[in-house]
């Protein structure tokens, strides 16, 4: 999976430099100078700026593009009295700056109108949960606009971490079945790992969010293309009306470990991979078992016994599917595998 780039400190004072020096020492992250700043931000890298907040405002203003690409600034004062979030407090800059703040005993300075107001923001809790986003930025603005207005809301939810569901306001509707588009609802949030057609029908005034739910177990001959193992893996899922976005986890044989094709595919959806020896997957009960792949790996399924295997469930979503080179299984993970 992609490894989150740490954080790097700049400073402009004396007492300023001090300050940083015992920041990083606390993140375990590098002094910068402050020429390195625009490759920084362009590197997606979060920022900790010491300093006078106008000064650092008006470095960072130029770098400044599109909030919901642009990496984690906070700002602290010389003093190290406060550690305030400035850019990108939905991705990572409110929990910087609390961080900062219970390091150096300071106070954190969060402002954004989501969390001020004790409102769910589609952004936090993708990033606190691990979910895909899917959604324009129109529809991510008018649903962000319509929680903080006090607009009507809906949401609708069949995987994934609930416990933010009791903590919903008033004006935020939780549907029991996916909904329409209701003259009565300005906005709706979907969390699921399926493709809905009730989603599709909302446009721009709905965000899914994608929890990584599905396990796909994967199996190849010697040499199989990246290529040909997303082409049949996207087959499969679309036929099972399920989101791509919803993978989370890559399941094969031990043999399999530097298949290039396997571990390519698993980057290119950045999860990770899960490997298993032939005896346990020899050991798993499937719907479709090959004699032909157990003459040649000693165990009579490798992708739906892996699927089953990772994610703990006991059927298949989907059942093998074949190309070529490789075969693809699907499986939900229950409570427990995930």
């Amino acid at each position: 999976m992609t490894e989150a780039l740490g954080p790097l400190v700049f400073a402009v004072s004396q007492p300023g430099h001090a300050l940083a020096a015992r920041i990083a020492s606390a993140l375990g992250a590098e002094i910068a100078m402050r020429e390195a700043l625009g490759a920084a931000f362009a590197d997606g890298r979060p920022i900790v700026a010491v300093g006078a907040l106008g000064l650092w405002t008006r470095l960072i203003a130029p770098l400044l593009v599109d909030k919901f690409t642009e990496p984690p600034v906070i700002v602290v004062d010389d003093a190290g009295r406060f550690a305030i979030a400035v850019v990108g407090g939905h991705h990572g800059g409110n929990a910087l700056s609390e961080r900062v703040a219970s390091l150096i005993g300071a106070t954190a300075v969060v402002t954004t109108a989501t969390d001020v107001l004790r409102l769910p923001s589609v952004e936090a809790l993708a990033e606190r949960y691990g979910w895909a986003l899917e959604g324009s930025r129109a529809a991510r603005l008018h649903v962000s606009a319509a929680l903080v207005n006090g607009q009507r809301v809906v949401v609708y939810q069949d995987c994934g971490e609930r416990s933010w569901l009791g903590r919903l306001p008033g004006h935020v509707h939780l549907a029991s079945m996916p909904p329409l588009p209701d003259e009565g609802q300005v906005a709706a949030i979907f969390v699921t790992d399926r493709v809905l057609s009730e989603a599709a029908a909302w446009g721009e005034a709905a965000v899914v969010l994608r929890p990584r739910t599905l396990v796909a177990g994967v199996g190849a001959s010697r040499g199989v293309l990246q290529e040909e193992i997303v082409a049949l893996l996207r087959t499969a899922l679309d036929e099972a009306g399920l989101a791509i976005l919803s993978v989370g986890l890559i399941a094969t044989a031990e043999i399999k470990r530097d298949e290039a094709g396997i571990c390519s595919t698993a980057a290119s959806l950045d999860v990770p991979v899960r490997y298993f020896v032939t005896t346990e997957l020899a050991g798993v009960e499937v719907p479709t078992p090959s004699a032909e792949v157990a003459r040649h790996v000693q165990t009579p399924s490798v992708c739906e016994a892996a699927a089953l295997l990772a994610s703990g469930a006991r059927g298949l979503l989907v059942e093998k599917q074949k190309s070529v080179h490789a075969t693809v299984a699907i499986a939900r993970m229950t409570e427990l595998a995930s």
